[in-house]
């Protein structure tokens, strides 16, 4: 597996998905209203939106976009998970420890795109309880598992609104894929 992401990068700082989406206004005021990100630059046909290291681009496009969900590590899952249900945000599954290792729950924005918000079950112990909880990963592994596709489609692909199946292929923490766990 390869090594966490640092704050010290090598080279590549961040990632940032382009989504293409018929409104982009109203696209970027969901991401700013309902899942607490900055949206400091933009206007009806190109908008970007940040929240601490993460940023999300929106591209004017009359298709929505199809076949996409994106998924963003946070600290605190269940914290960001009751922050964004204050704010109105309607969840498509409830946050949960998924097998893999990771604690998570999904959404869908306006245009019906899936994104998941979850963490390493280590952290989450480990900010629960105030101490490290060194839990054990299958084959001896020190860290958990990147979730495979079949579990990434699972999260996503409850409650669409256009009753279509949002997925892709597995990816670690910085993005790559790693199609040997489909």
């Amino acid at each position: 597996m390869p090594s966490r992401p640092s704050s010290d990068p090598k080279q590549f700082v961040q990632g940032a998905p382009v989504l293409h989406v018929p409104d982009v206004s109203a696209t970027a005021a969901f991401y700013r209203d309902v899942l607490g990100f900055t949206w400091d630059f933009g206007d009806d046909t190109y908008a970007v939106v940040w929240r601490d290291n993460s940023a999300i681009h929106f591209v004017q496009e009359d298709d929505g976009p199809r076949g996409v969900h994106l998924f963003q590590w946070v600290k605190d899952v269940d914290g960001y998970y009751k922050e964004i249900v204050a704010r109105g945000a309607t969840v498509s599954t409830e946050p949960a420890d998924q097998p893999y290792g990771i604690r998570e729950f999904g959404v869908r924005d306006i245009n019906g795109v899936g994104i998941v918000f979850g963490q390493d079950i280590e952290q989450v112990s480990n900010t629960t309880s105030g101490g490290l909880d060194r839990r054990s990963y299958p084959a001896g592994r020190s860290t958990p598992r990147p979730a495979t596709r079949d579990a990434l489609r699972r999260s996503t692909s409850r409650s669409s609104t256009r009753g279509r199946r949002h997925g892709s292929d597995a990816t670690d923490r910085a993005g790559r894929s790693d199609r040997r766990l489909a």
